[in-house]
């Protein structure tokens, strides 16, 4: 049977490694440290970004290109793909979507299939769901099948929770107001960010890195179904120290899921994050079968 092409962004958590891995096209973001504008992943490692972001003024993220967009596409044509699967973060929280509609529109009447997905989400939730699709893809699982899958599962599919070590990142992203954001910063508040409804919402707040490390593991427990199969993963932006004592913290979680990766915060999602953000998230995956 004839494989389907996956088409991911950085935005999913997904890194270079893990696309390889699993068989994925990775599209990266665009960051921008001041005057300088990186490729997410190619023009600039994870670890390093973290360690420059505190020396410059200007921090910001975009979605690629149009022509990077139709040039990945065009590359996957080339090569024989006629079924084509995006995966998109929230249209509430990226343009992402809405620029892979226009691109692909054209090689629709070309006679390519192309689905493109928006998962609702962001982060690493996203990554977990790509995994899921290729796995699916090599049990020769048809392309219209992993579709239908995905689309009736994104209501209940999975969660994601980002706890910030500094609110600063999130203020200059427009993600909370300034005048909460302010307030937050002077009670030493670090909130637990998670995504519903498509967008950003304060699934738990607290003050100091232990009480709100220990409120990110509450919320994630508060929400995950351990009684259902899933995928877990886990992140961080240079924090492995904390990243650890996260996942030693939630052994019982990671040792009942059916797939666990860790992974390094990608660079777009960490300009509205910050250094030292960690987090985790989880996909449902009741008809893998694995």
């Amino acid at each position: 049977m004839e494989k389907f092409a996956i088409v991911m962004d950085t935005a999913s958590n997904i890194d270079i490694e893990l696309a390889e891995k699993y068989g994925i096209t990775l599209i990266p973001y665009q960051v921008q440290l001041d005057d300088q504008h990186y490729r997410d992943q190619i023009d600039i490692s994870s670890r390093e970004f973290y360690q420059l972001i505190g020396q410059h003024d200007t921090v910001l993220s975009g979605i690629p290109s149009p022509k990077t967009v139709d040039s990945t596409i065009r590359e996957l044509v080339d090569k024989g793909y006629k079924q084509i699967l995006i995966l998109t973060g929230s249209i509430r929280l990226t343009g992402m979507y809405n620029l892979c509609q226009v691109i692909c529109a054209d090689f629709i009447d070309e006679g390519i299939q192309i689905e493109v997905i928006d998962s609702g989400q962001i982060g690493i939730v996203i990554g977990l769901m790509g995994i899921y699709a290729s796995l699916l893809r090599e049990k020769d699982i048809p392309f219209v099948d992993v579709v239908n899958r995905l689309r009736a599962n994104i209501d209940d599919s999975g969660r994601v929770y980002l706890l910030t070590r500094t609110l600063e990142y999130v203020i200059k992203g427009g993600r909370l107001g300034k005048m909460k954001g302010a307030i937050g910063t002077l009670l030493n508040i670090q909130p637990t960010l998670t995504v519903e409804d498509g967008q950003l919402s304060v699934a738990s707040k607290a003050r100091g890195a232990n009480k709100s490390r220990l409120a990110l593991i509450q919320a994630c427990r508060e929400q995950l179904d351990t009684s259902r199969p899933y995928f877990f993963g886990a992140f961080a932006a240079d924090n492995d120290s904390e990243l650890n004592l996260l996942l030693k913290d939630m052994s019982d979680i990671v040792d009942k899921a059916e797939l666990v990766i860790t992974r390094e915060l990608t660079t777009v999602l960490g300009v509205h994050g910050g250094p030292k953000c960690l987090g985790v998230g989880f996909f449902y995956v009741d008809d893998l079968n694995l």
